[in-house]
């Protein structure tokens, strides 16, 4: 899953349980900015692959969908 910001320049990239943080250069380049600790987790610590994923309060919140658990939402 890719899903990009507006606001501060960010790109988002989930390739299973992972997380990785791109930023866009000044000549438009993705530069790899970070990896997310840990991967993606439940509330419990159970790593999953999200099904959906999207940025949220101007890019400062991220929702995603666990195909798991169909009726929740992780922040």
């Amino acid at each position: 899953h890719l899903t990009v910001g507006y606001k501060h320049d960010r790109s988002f990239v989930a390739k299973g349980p992972s997380l990785g943080v791109f930023r866009h250069t000044d000549d438009d380049r993705l530069e790899h900015y970070t990896t997310v600790e840990g991967g993606i987790r439940t509330p419990g610590g159970k790593a999953f692959r999200p099904s959906k994923m999207m940025l949220h309060q101007e890019d400062s919140s991220m929702l995603l969908m666990n195909p798991d658990a169909p009726h929740s939402l992780y922040r």
